[in-house]
């Protein structure tokens, strides 16, 4: 499974994102303030995205996630969003080394960073640990509001080159649930596909059909390991046996 490091070089510093699990995003946020930034811009640039894209697509932005961090974690609202990604956020420069935790995710439909200072000085715990851990704080100067704007809109560029670059390579089917949006996307049969729904019965309906088709697809699969292993496992038998039968006629 891949947990690749991704380092993203802004105008002033560079940002080392690593994958995280769960847990250790938990213990982070135990010592955390969450950011409260400014998605203006980034909501803009979006909008400039999907008109020079328009055949890019959640199914497409996902593969380029699993692809490059593995398969998504279980840490968000599984009726609002359909992944979720956690990482360590590390900051690169002459003047700090600040420590931040990123979640990223699809909430409603559209994609959310969550960012949070990790407290990692003295001075830091002495003046935030007290404080509530879910009050948003304004950005800090070791990633202001320009460089987290900066980050955001850099982050989804790398994905949408990587998309433009792999798509076409890609052969891993996968399915994901969006039920905010009565939506179901993923790749199946060489193809990303993305199916919209009027109605909860519609959507409820096709995701229990979708589920029972993966379920069935995996215990295929694992039926044809099954045999392949069968076969391999007689395969060295009998050649072990000639060999010894061999080796007993000498």
């Amino acid at each position: 499974m891949p947990k690749k490091e991704l380092i993203l070089k802004l105008k002033t510093k560079s940002c080392l994102l690593v994958p995280i699990t769960e847990q250790e995003y938990t213990q982070y946020r135990k010592h955390s303030i969450p950011i409260n930034e400014d998605s203006t811009g980034y909501l803009s640039f979006m909008d400039s995205i999907e008109k020079v894209f328009p055949h890019i697509d959640y199914p497409h932005y996902y593969m380029a996630l699993k692809s490059l961090f593995g398969e998504s974690g279980s840490f968000y609202d599984s009726y609002k969003c359909s992944f979720g990604y956690m990482f360590l956020l590390k900051i690169i420069d002459d003047k700090s080394d600040a420590i931040y935790t990123l979640n990223f995710t699809d909430v409603k439909s559209g994609f959310s960073f969550y960012f949070r200072k990790v407290l990692s000085t003295p001075k830091e715990f002495i003046d935030y640990e007290d404080i509530p851990k879910d009050l948003l704080h304004k950005p800090f100067d070791d990633f202001s509001e320009d460089d987290i704007s900066e980050f955001m809109t850099s982050f989804i560029v790398h994905l949408v080159q990587f998309i433009n670059t792999h798509e076409e390579s890609y052969h891993e089917e996968f399915v994901r649930y969006l039920e905010y949006c009565f939506l179901i996307y993923g790749y199946r049969e060489g193809k990303f596909f993305v199916k919209r729904y009027e109605s909860h019965d519609e959507f409820y309906k096709e995701k229990k059909r979708e589920e029972e088709a993966y379920s069935k697809q995996k215990c295929l699969e694992v039926r044809v390991f099954l045999d392949e292993l069968q076969k391999s496992i007689s395969l060295k038998t009998k050649v072990f046996k000639f060999d010894r039968d061999e080796a007993n006629e000498r």
